[in-house]
């Protein structure tokens, strides 16, 4: 659901490719890629932390090409404005988010995801 509610926001379009177009090699296959690490429990199902890239894009990430976790930075940033400030400070902390596994929690959040899910959606189509 917040891989799917990600691709409704971004256009199924690597995000990177359609921003900085000029930045190669980019492939068909699409990903979501966490600005924030999955390991931050806390924005690991937070789609303003979900970006659709490409593979090509998102391996270069991960094997910490760093101009690309950069250009992905600047994505999310200017997507998210300060909610952006607000994951990094938060992910430097390095606290544990306890409530990521608890019923509250995500009964919560995939109430929030179904409902930004028919937003998408009804902007898709022009509803």
């Amino acid at each position: 659901l917040w891989k799917e509610v990600c691709y409704l926001r971004d256009g199924r379009m690597c995000q990177v490719q359609k921003i900085f177009p000029m930045t190669a090699p980019h492939n068909e296959i699409l990903q979501v890629d966490h600005c924030i690490s999955r390991d931050n429990k806390q924005f690991h199902l937070e789609t303003r932390n979900g970006t659709v890239v490409c593979s090509s894009c998102n391996a270069s990430k991960s094997w910490n090409t760093k101009s690309t976790g950069k250009l992905i930075d600047v994505i999310v940033k200017t997507r998210e404005g300060s909610y952006y400030d607000y994951m990094v400070q938060e992910d430097l902390k390095g606290e544990p988010f306890l409530a990521f596994k608890t019923a509250e929690y995500l009964t919560e959040t995939i109430n929030n995801l179904n409902e930004l899910k028919k937003k998408y959606e009804a902007k898709k189509n022009g509803s």
